[in-house]
């Protein structure tokens, strides 16, 4: 690969996430990248295809970035340590109550909703997000080690709550969605190995 390649196709995708940014996925005119890039509309489409081509790229590395971030930024919370309870595992989980938490999970649906168009798209969010899984499945059996005494967890947690996780609809609930201490908890007994049953 040329370097004057590499070059155009940094810039493109730097314009394209400018013009995501300004104008959302349905809005993004490939006219505009190209303005952005100082390209013509012909060299997007030679390095990328066509618009879906672009969108592919640069919506795939979007996710593929802030999904890692968020594991990483999970599992960097207890590096270093050797007693990590089961409620902390569940208080590190958060509930998108900020407005830039808040963008984000709009932005991810946003993401999910154009891979039904784009087969490309989709093909790539597929691929990161078995790895995303394995990552969390890897990040749970490494925190298994950090266990404080007597602290057992459930891994499947890690499995089929954290690697499918969709909290914004607690957020489109409003005063009906749940708590912080609510949902902490249900993460807690759900967590817990061998969980005690509840009394009433």
């Amino acid at each position: 690969m040329s370097k004057s390649k590499t070059s155009s196709d940094e810039l493109i995708l730097k314009s394209a996430r400018a013009e995501l940014a300004k104008s959302g996925i349905l809005g993004l005119r490939v006219a505009e990248v190209a303005r952005g890039a100082h390209c013509s509309i012909t060299n997007i489409y030679r390095y990328f295809g066509d618009r879906d081509g672009l969108l592919a790229r640069v919506l795939g590395d979007m996710y593929e970035e802030f999904t890692g971030a968020a594991i990483a930024s999970y599992l960097g919370l207890f590096e270093g340590r050797n007693d990590v309870t089961v409620k902390e595992l569940a208080r590190a989980i958060v509930l998108p109550r900020s407005e830039a938490a808040i963008k984000m999970q709009e932005f991810r649906l946003q993401i999910l909703a154009a891979s039904t168009e784009n087969p490309a798209l989709r093909a790539r969010l597929e691929d990161i997000t078995r790895k995303r899984a394995s990552a969390w499945i890897s990040g749970a059996e490494e925190l298994r080690s950090r266990m404080a005494p007597g602290e057992e967890f459930d891994e499947r947690v890690f499995f089929i709550h954290l690697a499918n996780h969709m909290p914004y609809y607690n957020y489109l609930l409003g005063d009906m969605g749940a708590t912080e201490e609510q949902f902490h908890q249900y993460i807690a007994d759900k967590l817990r190995a061998n969980p005690q049953p509840r009394k009433g």
